[in-house]
């Protein structure tokens, strides 16, 4: 399987959303957790985070807290980050 089609059996949701729309950052830590929390809630398996978008990681520490505690690294490289979110 190429990398081209490696996600088109998934459905990719934007983080945040509304509508299925990209919806911007979060406004704070508390947000970005309860965000990760709804989509998990609604069947999100992965979140996935691209090298473009790391500086999340910082800038969230509570949600990169959060992930350590709640959520198995599946994939840490120099291009992507992947965490499981289904118990």
């Amino acid at each position: 399987m190429g990398h081209e089609t490696a996600l088109t059996d998934r459905r990719v949701i934007p983080f945040l959303e509304r509508g299925g729309r990209y919806w911007g950052p979060p406004d704070n830590d508390q947000t970005a957790i309860q965000e990760l929390e709804r989509l998990r809630g609604a069947g999100a398996s992965h979140i996935v985070f691209a090298w473009p978008s790391f500086w999340w990681l910082d800038y969230y520490s509570g949600l990169r807290n959060h992930l350590q505690k709640n959520a198995p690294c599946l994939l840490s490289n120099e291009r992507l980050l992947v965490f499981g979110l289904k118990a």
